[in-house]
């Protein structure tokens, strides 16, 4: 069974995406180690050190996750909505229907 995330995981990633600094953050070319809300307000640093070019990589998917995450999570939150949505105003058979039964295992163990 795939791991996936539940309502509480979902709210405790919500509450650090926003407790962090807003957004959007980025890299600069001249300091493509630095994660930066803006020029000269550093968010974070990655070394390059031993690491060959993944300081840079490193950075750049810390900038981006800044504005992915949220966008992840409420994408999330209409999918979720949605599928309860689905399955709570079709009557499914799910003893005859393995997908609809799947889908609402899912949603069962999303809600945990």
């Amino acid at each position: 069974m795939k791991p996936i995330v539940t309502d509480a995981q979902a709210a405790t990633m919500r509450a650090r995406a926003d407790a962090a600094t807003p957004g959007p953050w980025h890299t600069y070319p001249d300091l493509p180690t630095l994660v930066e809300q803006s020029p000269n307000k550093t968010v974070a640093g990655c070394s390059n050190d031993g690491l060959g070019k993944r300081g840079t990589a490193d950075a750049q998917f810390i900038a981006a996750s800044r504005t992915d995450i949220p966008s992840l999570l409420d994408t999330r939150q209409q999918l979720v909505e949605a599928l309860r949505h689905t399955l709570n105003h079709y009557s499914f058979n799910k003893a005859e229907c393995n997908e609809c039964a799947e889908a609402q295992a899912l949603v069962d163990r999303m809600g945990k």
